[in-house]
């Protein structure tokens, strides 16, 4: 490895870091720009230089150093969005094996899909582990990834019946209902509970 090769590792290791306190805000969460810098990494490093500058990185915060978004140290193994750390890894690598010497848009592009589809392949099934295993919150992946906006409501009913709060068809209270306002807050209080994740995976 020559001396411009190390000297750009190590640029991307700490681009890394600086990305994942950089935000781009979106509705009730946010995403931080970590993937963008590891799959420039990997189109401008290569495979190896590019997985290696991620590794790094992961190290340094493991270390101590407070440069992942919710601080640093070894401990951070147990933290739910740990497996997307060491996602960046082998994501670095396969958007440099897939986007080798190129320019063309579209190829660098499906790169940085696969990539992003490699993070996320490493990061869940690591986040359910840490969840379900650890931290015993349980977290169902197919609830989660696969159900549509339908089934989410019929869902979202299911769990409300099982609140014991009755839904008739025409709505769960009439005008007459004097505690109108008191099941109001309780309904909307249940669906924020079942429609809102309680581990956001766009920042780690």
């Amino acid at each position: 490895m020559t001396t411009r090769q190390l000297v750009r590792t190590a640029l991307f290791a700490a681009l890394t870091a600086v990305g994942a306190f950089l935000k781009i805000p979106l509705g009730p969460s946010a995403i931080t720009l970590q993937f963008f810098f590891t799959a420039m990494a990997g189109c401008l490093l290569g495979s190896g230089c590019g997985a290696l500058s991620q590794l790094i990185y992961v190290l340094l915060g493991l270390l101590g150093l407070p440069i992942f978004t919710a601080g640093g140290g070894f401990s951070y193994v147990l933290h739910p969005t740990f497996g997307f750390l060491l996602g960046l890894i082998p994501a670095a690598w396969v958007i440099g094996r897939l986007a080798r010497s190129t320019c063309s848009f579209w190829r660098i592009a499906l790169a940085a899909l696969v990539g992003l589809a490699v993070l996320y392949a490493v990061g869940l099934p690591y986040m359910a582990m840490i969840l379900n295993g650890y931290m015993g919150k349980g977290m169902d992946l197919s609830a989660e990834l696969w159900i549509t906006p339908p089934n989410r409501r019929r869902a979202g009913r299911h769990f409300l019946e099982q609140q014991c709060i009755a839904i008739p068809a025409g709505g769960p209270y009439n005008k007459q209902d004097n505690s109108k306002g008191v099941m109001k807050m309780k309904v909307r209080t249940l669906l924020a509970r079942f429609f809102t994740p309680s581990v956001s995976v766009s920042s780690f």
